[in-house]
Formats: structure tokens, C-alpha cells, sequence
């Protein structure tokens, strides 16, 4: 645990001035999370609340300094409450939509209802414009949660096109595997949710050992591996 501690306050403390740093800032900090969540599964502790606390700024600040217009951007990151100064960035190879959807799905799971609504207005262009290479499906999916969001009648129009698109021939960068077991289920879980099913909803997300945090949150994102 102390090493990924320390990994994370290293990357925190040259988070302002190092892309380097920015680039690790969100897996370093969502892994001492994940640490937390494995020594502290019931999260009883202040420290395990704490650190999904900062993985959840963390990922909101990177996006609101990318999205920013100039710079610098006064963002409250880790548990001593410091405000951090970023720059305007503009697009980066760390601002893709697998990041934007672990940093979406950790400001719902925190309640972050301001965190939310800013990463909902994050354009797909700008998140294509990182350079990774996603399946399509998963810019459906983002565009749906974003439809969802802001109360939009075009959420079953984007869901239908990311569900059509997680058919394993077509999504020939995430490949079957991971498609089927990591990226799919949560579109399923998501359409019992918009048809009010809750039985369905239950079957799907299981019982055993958070499924949905681990689907939500888990270290495959669907990019294309260089």
C-alpha cells in the first residue's frame, strides 16, 4: 500500500506543471482507491472514502482543464483540500473517452452532481480529438450517458447504436473477450435501468464482489493497445 500511496502524492504534488504527471494523475490515484477498497471493503474507514473522494477530483479537474477556454484552472484536488492551479490543455492522450467514463462513473458514485454535469458537457469531438482509438460503441455509450443526463429524448436512439455496436464483429479494437466480459454489461444493466425492470437489473449486476465497481471502474478501457 505505501508505495502506491506515495506514487500518488508524487504525482499530485507535480500535477500543476508536469504532463507527465497529469497523464498518471487518474490511474495512480484510482489505484490507491482499489487498494482501499481491497483492505477496506465495506469502506468503514475515512482513508477509503477519501481516496475515491480524490480520484473523483482528479479525473473532473483533467477534463475541466482540457475543456478550458485559458488557464490557469483552480480545481480542490486530495485530502488536504489544496487548490491546484492547472493549465488549459486543450486535447491530450489522456483525455479519451475511457478516461472520461471512469471519471463520469466516479462523480456519479461520489454523488458529484456538479462534477457530473460538467464532464456531460465534454463534446465526443473533443475526446476523439485525444488520438485514441476506441470502438464506436463506446462514443454511442458516452453520448447516451450524456443524453441521459441532461434529459434528452435521443438516449434510446445512442443506446441502441452502442448496444448494436458491442456485437464483437464490430468492435474489432476492444475484441470479443473483453466486449463481452468488461464493456457490454453495463449497457445491459443500463437498459433495465431506463425500462425500470429492477428484478432484471438485480440479475444482472450479481452479488459478489461489487461487479458493478469493478465494470465501472476496471483497468480495461477498450482502447487500442499500441
Amino acid at each position: 500500500m505505501a508505495p502506491v500511496i506515495r506514487s500518488a502524492e508524487d504525482v499530485l504534488a507535480h500535477i500543476e506543471t508536469s504532463e507527465d504527471d497529469r497523464y498518471d494523475a487518474l490511474p495512480t490515484t484510482l489505484a490507491v482507491a482499489k487498494w482501499r477498497s481491497a483492505t477496506d471493503p465495506r469502506a468503514a474507514e475515512f482513508p477509503s472514502w477519501e481516496a475515491w473522494v480524490t480520484a473523483t477530483q482528479v479525473g473532473s479537474a483533467l477534463f475541466a482543464a482540457g475543456t478550458a477556454d485559458e488557464g490557469p484552472i483552480s480545481c480542490r484536488i486530495g485530502n488536504s483540500g489544496e487548490i491546484k492551479q492547472l493549465p488549459a490543455t486543450g486535447p491530450q492522450d489522456y483525455l479519451h473517452a475511457g478516461n472520461w467514463l471512469t471519471s463520469f462513473y466516479l462523480a456519479v458514485i461520489c454523488r458529484e452532481n456538479a462534477r457530473v454535469n460538467r464532464l456531460a458537457q465534454v463534446p465526443v469531438s473533443f475526446l476523439r480529438a485525444s488520438g485514441a482509438e476506441f470502438d464506436e460503441c463506446i462514443y454511442a455509450w458516452v453520448e447516451t450517458l450524456q443524453h441521459l443526463w441532461f434529459g434528452r429524448r435521443a438516449v434510446w436512439d445512442t443506446l441502441v447504436t452502442a448496444v448494436d455496436g458491442t456485437d464483437p464483429q464490430r468492435a474489432p479494437i476492444a475484441g470479443p473477450e473483453l466486449m463481452l466480459k468488461i464493456l457490454s454489461p453495463p449497457l445491459d444493466l443500463f437498459q433495465h435501468y431506463l425500462r425500470r425492470e429492477p428484478e432484471q437489473f438485480d440479475q444482472g449486476h450479481g452479488t459478489e464482489g461489487s461487479p458493478g465497481a469493478r465494470r465501472l471502474t476496471g483497468g480495461c478501457d477498450g482502447r487500442k493497445q499500441s
